[in-house]
């Protein structure tokens, strides 16, 4: 996983990586209950939902951020993620 995301120049730590994964597990274990997502494959959900969720990390300014209905998550928690110290509602 943490490969894949530095061929997109998003470098991660330990901790991060940890929690995309288990932000990926969750994501996988409540989708067969909800039918959150149809992209079920592991390195997909890294490429469609994760990495494409940060595209525009560099261009947040501010100290919060707002998702409204975005569903699944992202791209809120992807952000939140690689940003721990922004306020996200």
């Amino acid at each position: 996983m943490k490969n894949l995301f530095i061929e997109n120049g998003i470098n991660l730590t330990d901790e991060q990586v940890e929690q995309f994964i288990l932000y990926r597990d969750l994501l996988k274990e409540y989708n067969e209950k909800f039918n959150i997502t149809a992209i079920t494959d592991d390195t997909e959900i890294v490429k469609k939902h994760f990495i494409d969720s940060l595209m525009g990390n560099s261009l947040l300014e501010g100290e919060s951020l707002i998702d409204i209905g975005s569903g699944g998550g992202f791209p809120a928690i992807p952000i939140k993620i690689t940003n721990p110290n922004l306020k996200v509602t």
